[in-house]
């Protein structure tokens, strides 16, 4: 079971029920870093990061790698993945190369083994009422 603390007003105490009935927090890196991620952070053992490759998403990774940081000094028990999402199919496309690399600069952040990518021919189908084969 997934809990995300994404864009939840929550207190401390529902962050922590939230952690004890969730196998793994989901934790949506972003501009706001507020409360309720840092107190995810403070009491889960293994959270979930989901991450575009995009300039901003990779960029947001360098206040989340600080934020996990803080928490692990009070909860040495967390481990951090990121897990790239919505990257590119097509094998030209280096963005997905550039977040692995700022990934593998972070201290306290750790790459997930598999990643999400985005098809197009799904996109562009789907609007036309079409499946993936008749696009």
């Amino acid at each position: 079971m997934f809990a995300s603390v994404a864009h939840m007003a929550v207190t401390l105490e529902v962050v922590v029920l939230l952690a004890r009935r969730a196998t793994l927090p989901l934790v949506a890196a972003s501009f706001s870093l507020g409360r309720e991620v840092e107190s995810a952070l403070r009491v889960a053992e293994q959270v979930i990061i989901p991450v575009q490759p995009t300039g901003l998403d990779v960029w947001t990774l360098g206040l989340m790698d600080d934020r996990v940081g803080e928490a692990i000094a009070v909860n040495e028990a967390l481990i951090a993945y990121v897990v790239l999402n919505r990257t590119s199919a097509n094998p030209k496309d280096s963005d997905a190369d550039e977040a692995r690399d700022a990934i593998a600069g972070s201290t306290h952040l750790h790459l997930a083994t598999g990643m999400i990518c985005d098809r197009v021919a799904v996109k562009r189908a789907a609007p036309a009422g079409l499946t993936v084969l008749e696009y």
